[in-house]
């Protein structure tokens, strides 16, 4: 809670307390607030009256980041904290897997971090869609957004710099590794004769289609073939193949 205490400065004591205001975080939008409050007592035997006007507003130095975060880093590390937060508020409270939408709130803090370190629209959409590959490893994510918001950064990948397009590329790396190992379980995870573990997978599949057609992409996988890929993801999820690779291994013990 922030609490304001309010004394007299000119004729009294600095003991003379006039009140106190207590405003939970939870009430204050992060574009600020401001207004008249009324004082509170801070006991039984506080004799309080009166209002005070305040402005309240969050603020950030321009050049004070935590340590070891560049400003990218810092966007990325506060908005997948932030969407994990609400994915789970939003499971909580309607049963369904997140949308991907993040709060006014929410979107408000990330502007503001946005705009105090210059950090380009090009880059906060790289940021965004790597936090949510990444909050997807915890908590699964609709692949239909993800796949909408992977086709708005690919149809704008000529105006991205080097590094960006760069730093694309690994964090969708990483989300194909995750994605070939689901593959793997593809019998656990998917089963058969379900309408909605069927979409998941072609929304799935979209988005690695997407991936892969990426120039970058293919330049940093040596020409990969995603029908390739998963064949052979899914046949290591098969049971013949265990058998086979601790025959494999036991022979190489031997």
């Amino acid at each position: 809670e922030i609490v304001q205490m309010a004394s007299l400065e000119k004729g009294g004591s600095s003991d003379d307390f006039l009140g106190c205001i207590e405003i939970p975080l939870s009430e204050i939008p992060a574009t600020g607030t401001g207004g008249w409050y009324r004082l509170q007592p801070r006991s039984n035997r506080s004799h309080v009256k009166g209002e005070c006007h305040l402005r309240i507003q969050f603020k950030m130095s321009r050049h004070v980041l935590p340590q070891n975060y560049s400003p990218k880093e810092f966007y990325t590390a506060i908005y997948t904290k932030i969407g994990m937060h609400e994915s789970e508020m939003y499971c909580d409270k309607y049963d369904l897997i997140w949308d991907c939408q993040l709060s006014a709130q929410a979107n408000a803090i990330l502007s503001q971090i946005a705009m105090h370190y210059e950090i380009p629209v090009g880059q906060q959409a790289i940021c965004s869609i790597l936090s949510l590959c990444y909050i997807n490893n915890i908590r699964p994510l609709e692949y239909k957004i993800l796949a909408h918001r992977l086709k708005e950064i690919v149809q704008s990948l000529n105006s991205l710099s080097e590094d960006m397009h760069e730093e694309l590329i690994v964090g969708l790396e990483a989300f194909v590794n995750r994605s070939m190992a689901l593959f793997h379980h593809v019998r656990d995870l998917l089963p058969e004769n379900d309408d909605k573990n069927d979409d998941e997978l072609k929304e799935l599949i979209n988005i690695l289609k997407l991936i892969y057609k990426m120039e970058k992409y293919q330049e940093k996988r040596g020409k990969a073939d995603l029908i390739h890929d998963i064949e052979k993801a899914c046949k290591k999820g098969t049971e013949l193949w265990y058998v086979n690779e601790r025959a494999l291994v036991t022979s190489r013990a031997k």
